[in-house]
């Protein structure tokens, strides 16, 4: 597999947990919304890595550990023409570290209840909206790959 095809297998999995993120709210089930949204944004990122740094990311969870050391590298950041997109990667950094808590949560217990306690249907559902926008513009930083 080329690292093209590598990073669609990872967008099509990562748009998989987003249907199921979707899903987890219809039925209520808040802390499976949180954790499909982090595992789909991850995937997103991991996509990203394999298409610009060309091999695969490191088995890190840290949503913001790895698109740094895809985007806080000059090589790659100089080939994006895109005028929003500092402005872009700060407002979407807080979703990826509130999105990699969700990820522990799903982990740890005691986490995971008290996490479980702070979600409800509104919470939920902005978390989703704001994973569908972030998704779409990590989606969009293909277009600037050589």
């Amino acid at each position: 597999m080329n690292n093209l095809e590598k990073y669609e297998y990872w967008i099509q999995y990562a748009n998989y947990d987003l249907e199921t993120a979707e899903a987890m709210l219809k039925s209520k089930r808040y802390v499976y919304v949180a954790f499909t949204c982090q595992q789909a944004i991850e995937k997103a990122v991991k996509a990203l890595h394999v298409l610009y740094i060309g091999n695969e990311a490191p088995k890190s969870h840290n949503i913001l550990y790895v698109f740094e050391l895809i985007f806080n590298n000059e090589e790659y950041c100089n080939n994006i023409s895109d005028e929003h997109f500092e402005e872009d990667k700060e407002k979407y950094k807080p979703l990826f570290t509130t999105l990699h808590s969700y990820y522990i949560a799903e982990r740890y217990t005691d986490y995971k209840r008290q996490v479980s306690e702070s979600l409800g249907e509104e919470n939920s559902k902005d978390l989703l909206d704001k994973t569908k926008e972030a998704f779409k513009w990590l989606e969009s930083l293909k277009q600037y790959w050589n």
